[in-house]
């Protein structure tokens, strides 16, 4: 899954309740500012107020918060017995996998106590509906309280089913696997089986050698909330923090039916492979939507994919970047801080927020190429905060627009490089370079990570009620509350905090 070639808070969140996409039955409706709901039937709260857990999802047990509502709990712990029925705590299954193999429906939750599984973990069972009580549901019981450890090859928590959600653990594959993974490459009749409605939220995915949170030919998946570091250390196949590749279509209803929304992603890097093979570990990749797969009989991605709220840094390759080895499209990025990334020399430069694809939006946001950066290593390969690709793919795919690229804060702190590039500007005088328009061009935000660039907390990204990024974004395309939950005002601020 590569660039060039290679294959918070519990309060507040889960203010779209289970609903990820449009239903014409009203099942859920688009996350975002054109959901409709956030705040209830009136519109959004006013600025400042923070979101409530809503959308017809009442909090039920434990840590949930209006993802979705219990009908029936199982449960597993260290103590339990796999023998046992998993209906009480008194009477809980000793492993996760046990927990797979009950006949589980919608609305049903297998609750996970404190402490460390070492399995890997195949979720086979679908729910019903894109409702509150219509998933399948894995959780942990405290926040990070249920530490998953596997050591498989490829993937150490993998869903393979629809309308399944799995929530608040921590998650590791110390081999060279996945800590999450969403969708398959199994065949059926020549074509990969495409699973949908797949959510990971408020998980930890760490210190894993493939990605932290990853998902392939699948669609309508939901990564929320979640916090991923230290990932893609120690596979080949070019893995990044949060990796997505090849998705496909379940359905051609409009609206978000993918959403990356207020997560950490940081520290990604390819660690431990050889120079050569090198490619990625970003923060974020939507890899090769456009891309029509012989391998896996796969059609080109056309449905709209979100990406907003999330805070990246100081991973080993690019901070988010809508491309791949093939171009992706239909992809809104706003409202994001992407700073200091591309801190491993590869071969290709890269930049902080690169696009290569038709349709693609990116507003709002924060972008900052740090000290760190690197160039890459062929000829004439530098890196800039933010890249606009154009012109065709080895596969064919023609991208002839480029980008629109609006009230992004754009700043460097390396010396002498450029802020941005363009081969989808044939005038002489701005080739290689993305119009200013209503770009906040090497405008310094004042963040306080810039002083400590190597080792920032979220809070070094937050901005004050005189930084040059509040209240200065675009409310026609900006995320409508903010990385904690806090509802923007008209006009919002860029990047993912508002003040």
């Amino acid at each position: 899954m590569g660039f060039e070639g290679g294959v918070g808070s519990e309060s507040g969140v889960g203010s779209e309740g289970g609903s990820i996409g449009t239903t014409p039955d009203g099942g859920g409706s688009p996350p975002g500012a054109d959901g409709g709901n956030v705040g209830g039937d009136g519109g959004l709260p006013e600025g400042g107020t923070t979101v409530k857990a809503g959308n017809g999802c009442a909090a039920a047990l434990g840590i949930d918060a209006g993802f979705y509502t219990c009908a029936n709990q199982y449960f597993v712990s260290p103590t339990g017995d796999d023998s046992n029925t998993g209906t009480s705590t008194t009477a809980a299954l000793k492993t996760i996998g046990a927990a797979t193999k009950l006949s589980l429906k919608g609305g049903d939750c297998v609750t996970v106590a404190d402490g460390t599984y070492d399995e890997t973990v195949l979720i086979s069972t679908s729910g019903s509906a894109d409702t509150c009580a219509g998933y399948v549901v894995f959780r942990a019981a405290s926040a990070g309280g249920a530490k998953v450890v596997s050591t498989d090859t490829y993937n150490g928590f993998m869903v393979n089913a629809n309308y399944v959600m799995v929530d608040g653990f921590d998650l590791q594959d110390t081999s060279t696997g996945s800590a999450f993974t969403a969708g398959t490459n199994t065949l059926s009749n020549g074509k990969v089986i495409v699973y949908h409605h797949i959510a990971a939220v408020r998980n930890i995915a760490h210190d894993s050698g493939g990605a932290g949170l990853a998902a392939l030919h699948s669609d309508y998946v939901r990564f929320e909330g979640n916090t991923v570091y230290n990932n893609s250390s120690r596979s080949d196949y070019g893995d990044s923090g949060i990796d997505l590749w090849e998705m496909q279509a379940s359905d051609a209803l409009p609206g978000f039916h993918i959403v990356i929304r207020n997560n950490l992603s940081y520290t990604n890097v390819e660690s431990d492979i050889p120079a050569n093979l090198q490619t990625d570990g970003e923060g974020i990749i939507l890899d090769s939507f456009d891309y029509a797969d012989p391998t896996y009989g796969t059609s080109p991605y056309a449905q709209e994919t979100l990406v907003e709220n999330n805070v990246i840094w100081g991973n080993g390759g690019r901070g988010i970047e809508a491309s791949g080895a093939q171009p992706t499209s239909h992809v809104t990025v706003r409202n994001n801080t992407v700073f200091n990334d591309n801190t491993q020399q590869q071969q290709y430069g890269g930049a902080e927020i690169v696009s290569w694809g038709n349709g693609n939006s990116v507003a709002n946001n924060i972008v900052i190429l740090g000290p760190d950066a690197q160039n890459g290593t062929a000829a004439n390969q530098t890196t800039v905060a933010i890249a606009d690709r154009c012109g065709p793919s080895s596969a064919g795919v023609q991208i002839t627009g480029g980008s629109v690229w609006a009230n992004n804060l754009v700043d460097s702190m390396k010396s002498g490089a450029p802020l941005s590039s363009s081969n989808c500007i044939t005038t002489p005088a701005n080739y290689s370079t993305i119009p200013a328009g209503s770009n906040l061009l090497g405008v310094d935000p004042h963040l306080a990570a810039e002083t400590a660039p190597a080792a920032p907390t979220v809070q070094d990204f937050t901005i004050g009620a005189s930084n040059p990024a509040t209240h200065t974004g675009t409310s026609t395309d900006s995320a409508p509350f903010d990385y904690a939950y806090v509802v923007r005002p008209a006009p919002p601020s860029i990047g993912a905090f508002e003040p």
